[in-house]
């Protein structure tokens, strides 16, 4: 570990526009459904790294619980 050169006053300011957490809040907004269906209303939205890999794992577990 290192000394972190950043406050935590930048860290936060920093934060305010963090893609993942703008996209996220987005996100609560709309039905499972559309969020699952790469074709959907979010077909042309851009995605963050996170969002991919959070979609995959939700239809994964979903699939292998018969929910959808």
């Amino acid at each position: 570990m290192t000394v972190s050169k950043s406050t935590a006053a930048d860290i936060i300011e920093g934060a305010q526009s963090a893609p993942d957490r703008n996209e996220a809040a987005q996100l609560l907004a709309y039905p499972l459904s559309d969020v699952l269906d790469e074709g959907g209303p979010l077909a042309n939205a851009p995605k963050t790294w996170s969002f991919i890999k959070a979609r995959d794992f939700l239809a994964r577990h979903l699939l292998a619980n018969d929910s959808i």
